[in-house]
This record gives C-alpha cells, structure tokens and sequence, in this order.
C-alpha cells in the first residue's frame, strides 16, 4: 500500500500487517471511516479476484471478509 504525503510532496510504502491482499489492477475501493475496503481486481499475470478486503488505516492491518 502507497502512502501520499501532501507536505513533502512524496509517495512512501507503508508497512502492513495481516492478510497479504497482493498487487492488483481494476479493483473498486472505498474509505469508511477509518477503513478502507477493496472489491475485486486483477493480477499483472491475469488472475480475477473475487474478494472483498478492508484495511484498518489507523493500524495498517489488512483482512479479508467473508462474503455470502
């Protein structure tokens, strides 16, 4: 996950913990609250995810959650 600092102008990798989501393309993501969730997406080697996951952005904690 990247991290835009708008005072240093500046993009940083940020340390995560949890379940490892993996880089993806054409996913659909959201903040709630201090949450962000991702649907969805693709691998560079073509893989669909059908997956819903959710980072706690006050610890940068990720975990999948089971859909019905």
């Amino acid at each position: 996950m990247l991290e835009f600092d708008t005072y240093e102008n500046r993009m940083t990798q940020c340390k995560t913990t949890g379940y490892s989501a993996g880089a993806r393309k054409n996913h659909v993501a959201t903040i709630y609250k201090k949450s962000m969730i991702v649907y969805g997406g693709v691998t560079e080697s073509g893989v669909f995810y059908n997956e819903m996951i959710v980072c706690q952005l006050d610890s940068f904690e990720w975990m999948k959650i089971q859909l019905k």
